[in-house]
């Protein structure tokens, strides 16, 4: 079957880097969206091998030129590619977590490990990072990066609608100010909240025979690298509230898990001995549980 021919892109406008004296910092100049086009289109023609870098230009449709060059800095700068040499002698191939992006977007495209690829690499180029980090709870309004851009980051004026345009297409497609991960104190947890207390309202929370299903997810909490835990904290239970993300932890997150706590609390027994008469924790037979109700019997006597 003769092979479809793959129309060149041609450079536009808008989409080739302004080099000038002032140059702008390295940045994408296509989107997260259609750099997994180019990279979908890489493996089909070429898997995970390594192919020069003008065989590789040629299959996403690019000329050898400064443009071709960018659209492989690009795809660079998402890690989506590995290089290997230089000059003439550059090759590259699909990075680990390109394959697995392709293969995740292919067979699974609603799975968190595939999100949680796309929402890192949305994030690798360096200048989305760092406007990320400075704007963390919502993407800036145009107007907001026409005058930071230029005046803090040291743009090139001719670069920043490109920029800006590139910028909003990833985080949009990553969705990453959509997720509580990335939102920051103002995203999940309020999510969360929320939903509790209107099943509350609709009096959706009655206590059940057995136990408990829900299931309420502590490792969406906005803070990066925080474990706080509660070894026997009463003997046969222990706590552990694990955060995970880019945010700082403060009180008002604080505040926030205690009052998300006092809304699930009433889903479980009032005390051990409503939990085991009731069947929603095991009976007496389990040495935890055994030690418990005797600590509680041994309080009542000392009272």
């Amino acid at each position: 079957m003769p092979r479809k021919n793959v129309e060149v892109a041609q450079p536009k406008p808008e989409t080739a880097i302004i080099l000038k004296h002032d140059r702008s910092p390295r940045f994408p100049i296509i989107s997260l969206t259609k750099a997994i086009e180019k990279i979908q289109i890489l493996y089909r023609d070429h898997k995970k091998n390594f192919v020069s870098s003008q065989a590789a230009l040629r299959s996403m449709g690019y000329s050898p030129n400064s443009l071709g060059s960018q659209a492989l800095a690009t795809l660079g700068y998402y890690r989506l590619i590995e290089t290997q040499g230089t000059g003439d002698q550059k090759k590259v191939k699909l990075s680990d977590d390109a394959f697995k992006i392709i293969i995740g977007l292919e067979s699974r495209p609603d799975a968190v490990d595939t999100w949680d690829l796309l929402k890192s690499a949305a994030l690798s180029p360096k200048m989305f990072s760092m406007i990320y980090n400075d704007y963390p709870h919502a993407i800036p309004a145009d107007n907001e990066l026409n005058y930071a851009l230029p005046t803090k980051y040291k743009f090139n004026r001719e670069s920043v609608r490109n920029f800006i345009r590139v910028f909003r297409e990833t985080m949009e497609f990553a969705k990453i100010y959509d997720s509580g991960i990335m939102r920051g104190e103002e995203g999940r947890l309020d999510d969360t909240l929320t939903s509790l207390e209107q099943e509350k309202e609709g009096n959706k929370m009655a206590v059940s025979s057995q136990a408990p299903t829900r299931q309420t997810d502590m490792t969406l909490l906005p803070t990066v690298g925080n474990v706080l835990s509660f070894n026997e904290f009463i003997p046969g239970l222990s706590f552990q509230f694990v955060a995970s993300g880019t945010a700082e932890i403060t009180q008002k997150t604080i505040e926030k898990l205690i009052k998300l706590l006092q809304l699930v609390k009433e889903d479980y027994p009032a005390d051990v001995k409503t939990a085991v008469e009731s069947s929603i924790i095991p009976d007496v037979n389990k040495k935890p549980v055994r030690s418990m109700l005797l600590e509680e019997k041994d309080e009542a006597t000392k009272n």
